[in-house]
């Protein structure tokens, strides 16, 4: 039997290691339970009754979270292009142009559009003119490092702008317009193949059960491995 000085760092050592593995699990499962409830919100959102403002858009704060249906006209002439989106493991880009309502733009996140370079697309391909009723989703859009914007060479009535990821602080400057700093995601619509409209995507929980699992047998492989350490004879010098 090894002796209790010998086993002793050996289980410490384990427990120091356990305990971090606990800790990143326990975590993990916090953020699983923030993300559910999150999902859980969103879908509630949804499936309510959306509400309809017309030809008017009110201050963001009565937006915000909200299915919204709003009446007004796309700007045709001016769109920002997010590259490298991947739809079912084929790449493309997601289509957002500005909608005007009243005095005030809201701009729209309009859907997926599949292209090989996953980088450029022609947005004249996919015009939607005229007055039109937009229902979707409208929420803050995800805080990001401020990228600049690449401008495409199109034409010179039609402004096209590229960007990795969507800052609307950085769009809203290069628009010059009095904008909303909310997205307004537009809801699925079948009858319209392309752009894709897929909705707001939901919350994905599922992820970080799985992380908490890995964590917690982590922990029980240490201490499992400590005490078998601990329990072999020591060899002989």
């Amino acid at each position: 039997m090894a002796s209790a000085s010998r086993a002793l760092p050996i289980v410490a050592a384990a427990l120091v290691v356990a305990s971090g593995c606990v800790w990143l699990g326990v975590w993990q499962l916090s953020r699983w339970s923030e993300k559910s409830i999150a999902r859980a919100a969103l879908q509630r959102s949804l499936a309510g009754a959306a509400l309809s403002l017309g030809d008017s858009l009110p201050p963001d704060r009565a937006l915000q979270g909200r299915v919204v249906e709003l009446l007004g006209e796309f700007d045709g002439d001016w769109h920002v292009i997010l590259t490298g989106r991947l739809r079912n493991e084929v790449p493309g880009v997601r289509l957002l142009t500005p909608f005007r309502v009243g005095s005030r733009e809201i701009l729209v996140d309009r859907g997926w559009i599949p292209t090989e370079d996953a980088a450029s697309a022609d947005p004249g391909e996919y015009a939607e003119p005229g007055l039109r009723r937009l229902r979707g989703f409208a929420d803050s859009a995800p805080r990001h490092r401020a990228l600049p914007l690449r401008r495409l060479e199109r034409t010179d009535a039609m402004q096209v702008w590229q960007a990795r990821q969507l800052d609307l602080d950085s769009i809203a400057a290069h628009r010059g317009t009095s904008m909303s700093r909310l997205l307004l995601t537009e809801s699925a619509d079948s009858l319209i193949p392309l752009p894709a409209r897929d909705g707001p995507p939901l919350p994905d929980p599922g992820i970080h059960m799985s992380y908490a699992i890995q964590w917690f047998a982590f922990a029980a492989i240490v201490l499992t491995g400590s005490f078998f350490l601990a329990g072999l004879p020591r060899r002989a010098r």
